[in-house]
């Protein structure tokens, strides 16, 4: 069994390129899920691969763009998970 690293806000927003500003967004339109610990929000490894491997060929760099794409994003999300 192996142990998933978990990452901080800060790591996680190094980690995937996204700014700081952007960040919280990812999460409240549901493209980043992470867990809250206390008064601070953790991300496992593995979902953020999953968030980069979601996201590649989407231009995210703005408020309008995440919210524009989400949907599109999630509806592949959940077409993958049905094939596998």
């Amino acid at each position: 069994m192996s142990l998933l690293k978990r990452y901080s806000a800060n790591e996680a927003e190094k980690i995937i390129g996204v700014s700081r500003n952007l960040f919280p967004l990812l999460r409240k339109v549901g493209l980043l899920k992470g867990s809250r610990i206390g008064k601070y929000w953790k991300y496992d490894e593995e979902e953020l691969n999953n968030f980069v491997r979601a996201v590649r060929g989407y231009d995210l760099e703005t408020e309008e763009s995440i919210r524009f794409y989400a949907p599109y994003i999630l509806a592949g999300e959940e077409s993958r998970k049905k094939a596998a």
